[in-house]
């Protein structure tokens, strides 16, 4: 089958309906935590602080660091669902902590490059997301240096540009377009649907990421043979 966007979609939603079991059993406990201490702390926060700027930096903080946990939870357990590695929930959880310091450095440095992109028009927005889109997945998998993750995503990146651009609007624009005319509901068990369904789209991107660095790996590979 020819590789392409569409077919890269195919794959994203193929592995993770074939393994829903693993994602579901620790994603979805993490996304109802990150909405229950979010919106508790800001009702916490709210009521007895006047100081609401301040508030909104914690509360934003914090869910930040939620959603760095839950892109590299995903992370890891794609690594388990397509090696077929045993689901062992310690040894998952040891290799998350290893990790996060790292993980949420580098990704908390490409979303920021990725904003000020945006912010000097959209072109140079899009450029950064996609050349250093596997800058996280490089420094978790690959164990190098963040200069030398983002030389090796450029490098790999370019080469593929257009798919993984066109790709990653298939993912994520739907989720955009729904959420953007969805009226958030004034019930905390509807708002914690709404939070589940939105943050579909970054873990399905995330498995997209991890999908396309093995396509890449494997290609490293070949050319290895090829000119050994």
């Amino acid at each position: 089958m020819k590789q392409n966007s569409t077919y890269d979609i195919i794959r994203v939603f193929y592995l993770f309906n074939r393994h829903r079991t693993l994602f579901i059993s620790y994603l979805l406990p993490l996304l109802v935590l990150q909405f229950l201490v979010v919106h508790f702390l800001q009702e916490i926060l709210w009521t007895i602080s006047p100081f609401f700027s301040l508030n909104g930096i914690i509360v934003g903080i914090v869910n930040f660091l939620f959603v760095f946990a839950l892109l590299l939870l995903t992370l890891l357990l794609a690594e388990v669902a397509f090696y077929s590695l045993p689901n062992d929930r310690n040894e998952i959880i040891d290799k998350f902590k290893n990790v996060f310091k790292s993980f949420t450095i580098v990704y908390f440095g490409y979303h920021a490059l990725t904003i000020m992109g945006f912010f000097l028009f959209i072109i140079p927005g899009l450029l950064v997301s996609v050349y250093f889109i596997f800058t996280p997945v490089i420094v978790v998998f690959e164990k190098l240096s963040i200069k030398e993750a983002m030389y090796l995503s450029y490098t790999e990146a370019k080469i593929k540009f257009f798919r993984i651009l066109l790709a990653t609007l298939i993912l994520e624009l739907p989720f955009i377009i729904i959420g953007y005319f969805l009226d958030l509901p004034d019930n905390i068990f509807l708002e914690m649907i709404v939070h589940i369904f939105s943050s579909f789209s970054s873990i399905l991107l995330m498995l997209l990421v991890y999908i396309y660095y093995l396509e890449i790996k494997k290609e490293d590979r070949s050319n290895s043979v090829d000119t050994a």
